[in-house]
């Protein structure tokens, strides 16, 4: 998984308040974002992680972009939590493991 810092976030204040978790390296993505990412790989999903020693993720713009590049036949998951303005907690999850879309509340 691959997670662009560029467009999102200021270089400087994301690399001072990241901290990286087992198998996250910083990249050059040649392929085709042609940016600085962030790689994310090892056997237990749950050790390989960003953080923010800060809370927040101090977005510049109202999106983020988060381009995956799963192996065939592996199962992949992505949790995205995001607390509003109004101090409610969304969790947005992405995974090849499941038929249907689906939400829940």
């Amino acid at each position: 998984m691959m997670i662009t810092s560029d467009s999102l976030f200021d270089k400087k204040d994301f690399r001072k308040h990241v901290v990286l978790h087992g198998g996250v390296h910083e990249a050059c993505d040649a392929t085709s974002l042609f940016c600085q990412v962030y790689t994310i790989q090892g056997a237990v999903p749950a050790s390989h992680y960003l953080s923010y020693k800060t809370g927040t993720v101090v977005l510049k713009g109202g999106y983020v972009y988060v381009c995956m590049l799963g192996l065939v036949g592996r199962p992949y998951v992505f949790h995205l939590y995001l607390v509003c303005d109004n101090s409610n907690l969304q969790r947005i999850s992405c995974s090849n493991m499941y038929t249907e879309p689906r939400m829940t509340a």
